[in-house]
């Protein structure tokens, strides 16, 4: 067979699998819809993009033709997919590992190259699609707005060939990359992504946008079409002193003077600029080749093997064992196969227990489960921290302290609610009593207590410093993290749900300064006490989420 059938073979099965999911058809949703904000009508009370203008209305910004219509979808997709399409296509890896399917290409001729380069492929291939679709979605646009219904293909295209493409080409070899190295698997490696798409991703057209210089590198590509809009408005628009005006809420689009812009001028440096990140992506690729194991189970174990020598020696000890007992009977006893007929047995009735002191046990165990298997240097990170956080003034410890304490524990936040799902549990922890009314609770409150006990030295010193908004604000953060992880976790049956939304409302509120999303109050000098009672209104709704959830996790 040759290379280019096993890559294609590869590449469409693993497709039309990921396509069946509902995941695809959220983002695919989520997408589509982000397409009509990005061009908004004149009454829609809301700007996405302006050129220079004030916050009470001007600026400029170019006539809804294919142009800019292409222009504003291809400038947002590249933000949204490389986030949200890096957590949708990694799990390529990770599903042929649980399916059994990674040891039959073992045992294939397909070689390690062939695997890597087919996963790629597949991965580009389904964010290939959404990007399709927001094409035909800004197509649609621009008939709805009817500024201008001249369609040109080539103006609406290029920014999506020439910009998407090669980004999204880099993410979906990341997203393979992270799924071969062990410490990347993981919540950890989800972590780390979002921080490489911080400096990566955002970071360049965050410089492009205050200070109008083109960074080194720019992988969404923002500041090719930013660029090329600025020339044209100068063209139009002498007096246009430079600056962009982004998401403003309360700038009608009507105020905005229109100018007819043609599109991107692609020349040379451009085209090979972008034909650069398309080559990076491939020698990631190349890379990941060469680091995957293809499916050595000495690499894949359980969750939590780290390939030391000493799980290895835990390995070998075990199936010893195992051996032992099947094969050698203890010394002195003879092994007897009988038949016993029970005759008259009676079981006892079993003895109504204390319902405070069960849930008590239950507490204690899933407090046992949550700190399980933590390393020492976390342990260790999180009393220097708690222990830094005494030392603070009551100002720093709530603005700079709370913050880093209630991001500490995430990937542990992250597995309320699917345990059962992870460990294959689910038939003995919902055969239990009372799933919902004992062991439902003390999951939640175990959250609780290990969020309250994180921020317990800045909630010390607040208390030292009368500042008591602030600390309402403290208490309702601490009742909102386990509750936004235990109803996210019991629907989506995956840690990756909440790893990915607590770590964007954590940057955008409390990091950023989104007030209406800051849920522990960090980010302003003073607290509003209403939207502390609005966020312990969502804790609530969350709530009732997570028991609707449990309860339909029950009835299936």
């Amino acid at each position: 067979m040759s290379t280019v059938c096993i890559l294609y073979h590869l590449a469409r099965a693993d497709f039309f699998e990921r396509v069946r999911r509902y995941g695809f058809l959220i983002v695919a949703g989520i997408t589509i819809y982000v397409s009509y904000l990005c061009v908004p009508g004149r009454d829609a009370g809301y700007t996405v993009l302006r050129l220079g203008g004030q916050i009470d209305g001007g600026g400029y910004r170019g006539v809804y033709n294919s142009a800019w219509i292409g222009a504003m979808v291809a400038w947002i997709t590249p933000l949204l997919l490389s986030l949200f399409g890096f957590f949708l296509v990694k799990n390529t890896v990770e599903r042929d590992q649980r399916s059994g399917v990674g040891q039959v290409i073992a045992a294939s001729p397909v070689t390690r190259t062939h695997y890597v380069f087919g996963k790629w492929l597949s991965n580009l291939t389904v964010l290939a699609a959404i990007i399709a679709l927001m094409i035909l979605a800004a197509t649609g646009m621009q008939f709805i707005r009817g500024e201008d219904l001249h369609v040109d293909f080539w103006a609406l295209l290029s920014p999506f060939l020439m910009i998407v493409l090669p980004a999204m080409a880099v993410v979906a070899a990341l997203a393979v990359l992270f799924e071969t190295i062990p410490g990347l698997r993981g919540g950890f490696g989800n972590l780390v992504y979002f921080i490489v798409w911080v400096f990566v991703a955002l970071s360049p057209v965050t410089s492009f946008w205050e200070t109008g210089d083109v960074p080194a590198y720019d992988l969404t590509g923002a500041t090719v079409l930013l660029g090329s809009m600025q020339e044209a408005v100068r063209t139009r628009f002498p007096d246009y002193q430079g600056g962009f005006g982004g998401i403003e809420v309360g700038v009608a689009a009507g105020t905005v003077q229109t100018f007819d812009w043609t599109g991107v001028s692609w020349t040379i440096r451009i085209l090979l600029e972008r034909l650069m990140w398309a080559g990076v992506a491939v020698g990631i690729v190349l890379l990941t080749g060469s680091l995957f194991h293809r499916f050595d189970p000495t690499h894949l174990l359980a969750p939590g093997y780290r390939g030391s020598a000493r799980s290895m020696r835990r390995r070998i000890a075990d199936w010893w064992r195992r051996y032992w007992h099947r094969s050698t009977p203890a010394a002195g006893v003879e092994i007897v196969e009988a038949n016993v007929l029970l005759v008259g047995i009676h079981l006892p009735p079993v003895a109504r227990a204390n319902p405070l002191l069960c849930l008590g046990r239950t507490l204690l165990a899933e407090l046992r489960m949550l700190l399980k298997g933590q390393r020492w240097w976390w342990i260790l990170g999180a009393l220097g921290l708690y222990v830094r956080s005494l030392m603070s003034s009551a100002i720093d410890a709530r603005r700079v302290w709370l913050l880093i304490l209630w991001i500490w524990p995430v990937l542990i936040w992250s597995g309320m609610g699917v345990r059962e799902s992870l460990e294959r549990t689910r038939q003995l922890v919902f055969s239990a009593p009372y799933p919902i009314q004992r062991q439902l609770p003390a999951s939640w409150m175990a959250g609780v207590i290990l969020t309250a006990v994180m921020g317990s030295g800045v909630a010390v010193q607040l208390i030292r410093g009368g500042q008591w908004i602030p600390l309402f604000a403290w208490f309702s953060g601490a009742l909102f993290i386990p509750s936004l992880a235990l109803a996210l976790g019991v629907w989506s049956g995956s840690t990756k749900l909440f790893e990915v939304a607590y770590v964007l409302l954590w940057y955008a509120g409390p990091v950023e300064g989104i007030a209406v999303l800051d849920f522990m109050g960090a980010s302003s000098q003073t607290v509003d006490p209403g939207l502390v009672l609005g966020h312990l209104g969502v804790t609530v709704l969350l709530l009732v989420a997570a028991v609707l959830g449990r309860w339909r996790q029950l009835s299936i």
